[in-house]
């Protein structure tokens, strides 16, 4: 007896880091409020965000996005 014991405790992963991230139909709704703010812009037909301003670092697309 004593020896290792396996199961409910398990392993941790101590690298584990916490990404901040957005669905794309979120951001879809939050545009007017982005332009109004200055955070997005229209270049063209073209609306360009830079999701590091709002601190975003990752966005994810399960949607088809509405055409503005």
């Amino acid at each position: 007896m004593g020896g290792p014991v396996f199961g409910k405790n398990g392993f941790s992963n101590s690298s584990q880091t916490t990404v901040r991230v957005i669905d794309v139909g979120i951001i879809d709704q939050i545009i007017p409020s982005l332009l109004a703010q200055g955070i997005a812009k229209n270049e063209g037909d073209v609306i360009v965000i830079n999701t590091a301003d709002i601190g975003i670092e990752k966005v994810l697309a399960a949607v088809k996005l509405q055409k503005r």
